[in-house]
C-alpha cells in the first residue's frame, strides 16, 4: 500500500523508527515512499551520527505535498537521538 493512499495532500504523519548499532555505526541518509527515493532534512542541515553500541531514535515528519502529475510529493524532517 502506497502512503498517498492514507495521507492526502497538505497532512503530514510522524513516525519513529529505534535502530540498535553494532561496534560499526551506521547512518540513516534516505527513505523510500510509493517507490521513489526521498530526501531527508535534517536539523540543522547536519545528519546525526549515531554513536556505535547505543539505541538511537530516528524520528520523521513526513508533509505530503501537492501532486505532481501521477506521483505523490513528499518533504521529510527528520531528527536523532542517541540512549545508552
Amino acid at each position: 500500500t502506497n502512503l498517498s493512499n492514507h495521507i492526502a495532500p497538505g497532512e503530514a504523519i510522524t513516525i519513529s523508527f529505534v535502530y540498535r548499532n553494532g561496534a560499526t555505526a551506521r547512518t540513516l541518509v534516505g527513505l523510500t515512499i510509493d517507490g521513489n527515493a526521498q530526501t531527508i532534512r535534517y536539523a540543522n542541515a547536519t545528519t546525526p551520527v549515531p554513536p556505535a553500541n547505543q539505541k538511537f531514535i530516528y524520528t520523521f515528519t513526513i508533509i505530503r505535498l501537492p501532486n505532481s502529475g501521477n506521483n505523490a510529493n513528499y518533504d521529510i524532517y527528520g531528527t536523532g537521538t542517541a540512549y545508552a
